[in-house]
């Protein structure tokens, strides 16, 4: 199942009309759908006929569980509009407004590009400020172990070959993205202001990439232990590591 890909200022649009989020439960993975012309291969992209909806209310929409006149109502009063306190944010916690990322036991304040593979972004992170908000902004990169790209998450916008493999769920700053037929589990909690990422059964170049509360692991091997328990400020890449050389890690 794919929806057609509206212009980029659509959806931009249409993701501020809904504070960022998914108009039926918050969730900050979005689609972007014409409930007018769902069926039809011609849209004209009409903003007052689409709506930004994760990829399971999007599936669940499809399969009649959520009706046409249901997303109208939530396109006028959307859930992060509703329920402010689980947008996808963070507050401003102290004068310089640091984004903090936790991975393993390592903590970035201001990274971007957080986990780099041979100069490829397995996963960035940024924050943009929106009426008086910090929302933040996921760059993902899901491999399976052949090395294909099955999906992306790329400014909080979903793309995927297989939607109905994914199951992504989203309460109260708690973001999970699975796919049982991979075993690919993907978690980002935002705790007291600072994002917390787990991972497991991602891979690049066929190596397998694992984080935990304690570890990162490459290719079942520990990376980053040089940094593991610091802080990093200011850095303009987090962690990167080589397939080519296995045994070069650094950051």
């Amino acid at each position: 199942m794919t929806s057609k890909v509206p212009p980029l200022q659509i959806q931009q649009q249409l993701s501020k009309e809904a504070n960022y989020g998914c108009i039926v439960c918050g969730c900050p993975i979005l689609e972007f759908i014409d409930i007018v012309n769902k069926e039809s291969q011609i849209s004209a992209f009409l903003p007052e006929n689409m709506v930004a909806i994760c990829p399971s209310d999007y599936i669940k929409y499809v399969d009649g569980e959520i009706s046409e006149s249901s997303l109208r109502n939530a396109k006028i009063n959307p859930y992060n509009k509703v329920h402010t306190e689980n947008a996808f944010t963070i507050e401003q916690h102290n004068e310089l407004n640091d984004l903090i990322v936790k991975v393993g036991k390592c903590t970035f304040v201001n990274i971007s590009r957080i986990i780099v593979v041979d100069d490829f972004d397995i996963i960035s992170i940024k924050k943009e400020e929106y009426e008086g908000k910090n929302y933040i902004f996921l760059d993902i990169n899901f491999f399976n172990k052949l090395n294909n790209l099955i999906a992306i998450v790329l400014q909080n916008r979903w793309s995927a070959e297989k939607s109905r493999d994914w199951q992504i769920n989203y309460k109260s700053k708690h973001l999970i993205i699975k796919n049982q037929k991979q075993n690919i589990l993907f978690e980002l909690m935002i705790q007291n202001n600072e994002i917390i990422i787990i991972g497991e059964g991602m891979f690049y170049n066929g190596y397998p990439l694992k984080i935990t509360n304690d570890q990162i692991l490459f290719d079942n091997q520990e990376i980053a232990l040089d940094i593991k328990g610091t802080v990093l400020k200011n850095y303009e890449i987090g962690i990167t590591a080589e397939t080519l050389n296995k045994n070069s890690f650094f950051y």
